[in-house]
């Protein structure tokens, strides 16, 4: 890890604390609401909408559901929040946090990584209990901007769903590569189930994502392959191959 300014300690928080950050928004000032994504420790993505200030926060967030009841990432909480930060004026570099009327005294550090552009993690311990959350790295940014877009394709009026599902319980006969572009109605996956070869079909121009190999198992409804929509510039497929008719085969 990078330096940790409280790691085991009661030192107060050093002057790369996030509550010193240049960035609009102060301790006691009030600030207009602002979008905030965060990434724990299991690598979940958390996006909350916080406006106030530290003294009197509104934080606006999905509910979601928590194994141990707390109110870290992952608690089951209400669409919006109430919540402020304190320190402690005890003098051991603790802070008063109090969430929807519930004040606890929790202890911060900041890790700060040795590597430029990475994102620091702020550590919070209360109670028994170690929260961190940082800003997402650079991947995980670009990993989300491409599935925002991807979503946002998808979602589109006359958007197709672009999981390709198995029909039935069966063996994988044939499969196109992976990342291979394909148009609409281009035979992805075959599957053989009762002594009959079913092609499972491209919904729609696209790069196909497949999830099976030939001499996989499948189960029906299973996921096989998925195509998403053409980057710009991506290579277009050929026009499908015309399939010959396998209805009558024994």
């Amino acid at each position: 890890m990078g330096s940790n300014p409280m790691l085991g300690g009661g030192a107060g928080i050093s002057e790369a604390d996030p509550w010193r950050v240049r960035d609009g928004w102060r301790l006691n000032a009030a600030a207009a609401a602002r979008q905030v994504v965060l990434v724990d420790a299991a690598g979940d993505v958390h996006e909350v909408r916080v406006s106030g200030s530290a003294r009197d926060a509104v934080v606006q967030c999905p509910p979601a559901r928590d194994t141990d009841g707390g109110w870290g990432p992952g608690a089951a909480r209400p669409r919006e929040v109430r919540a402020s930060i304190e320190r402690d004026r005890g003098g051991d570099g603790a802070w008063w946090l109090t969430v929807d009327g519930v004040r606890e005294r929790v202890r911060l550090a900041l890790d700060v990584p040795p590597a430029d552009g990475e994102p620091a993690t702020v550590w919070l311990w209360r109670d028994g209990r170690t929260v961190a959350l940082a800003a997402p790295s650079r991947e995980q940014r670009a990993a989300r901007a491409r599935d925002e877009r991807r979503r946002a394709r998808d979602d589109a009026p006359g958007a197709t769903d672009p999981e390709v599902r198995a029909a039935m319980p069966g063996t994988v006969v044939t499969a196109v590569a992976d990342g291979e572009p394909v148009a609409a109605g281009a035979v992805l996956v075959t599957v053989e189930a009762m002594k009959m070869e079913h092609p499972l079909l491209a919904p729609h121009d696209g790069v196909a994502d497949v999830r099976v190999r030939p001499g996989d198992l499948v189960r029906r409804d299973q996921v096989v392959a998925v195509v998403h929509p053409h980057d710009s510039g991506a290579a277009q497929p050929a026009d499908p191959v015309p399939q010959p008719d396998t209805q009558g085969a024994s």
